[in-house]
């Protein structure tokens, strides 16, 4: 999922830090890649077995983040077969990693969307 926010200027260093302390305090490993408008942030957990991309971009007048899962979400298609030949605990495992991602992307976007309000109205004091 990606969303932009219009007429924001964020500074990236800060925001990617930010979002990487987000990811650290849900237990999850982070690595980051950053250039001067770019970063991607790279962030798993091993125990629920979730894995995320995070692409920020700064651009002119707007601010730029996309979530995405690492893994393409197969078992949804093969669930039922899968299952049928024995592979059930697999397939509820592979629930319950989902239903994990899901919770983190809804607290994700929450967590960015204050972010950038805050970002914004500090901005606007100075």
């Amino acid at each position: 999922m990606l969303k932009i926010w219009a007429n924001a200027s964020v500074n990236i260093e800060v925001a990617a830090r930010l979002i990487e302390d987000f990811f650290r305090k849900s237990n999850f490993s982070v690595r980051q890649k950053r250039s001067d408008s770019n970063a991607i942030i790279d962030a798993s957990n091993n125990v629920d077995k979730a894995s995320f991309l995070i692409r920020i971009h700064n651009a002119e007048n707007s601010f730029e983040v996309e979530f995405a899962p690492k893994e393409p979400i197969s078992l949804r298609y093969f669930g039922n077969l899968l299952s049928t030949f024995g592979g059930g605990p697999f397939v509820l495992k592979r629930l319950r990693s989902e239903e994990a991602a899901v919770k983190i992307e809804s607290e994700f976007w929450i967590y960015v969307s204050e972010l950038v309000e805050e970002i914004r109205s500090v901005s606007k004091l100075k």
